[in-house]
């Protein structure tokens, strides 16, 4: 399950955090991401450990 790839909205509905506050740490590379198809996937393992 951890392969999971979230949606930046998915991550935040999972994690509670503002959609700012995931792709500020995205850019920052506290969190990582990659962009498929028009928008960042998180993977849930990643977003576990952020």
């Amino acid at each position: 399950m951890g392969s999971v790839k979230n949606s930046i909205s998915e991550a935040q509905a999972l994690t509670g955090l503002f959609r700012e506050v995931l792709k500020s740490a995205i850019a920052s590379g506290e969190l990582k991401a990659q962009v498929i198809g028009k928008g960042w996937r998180v993977k849930r393992n990643d977003l576990k450990a952020y």
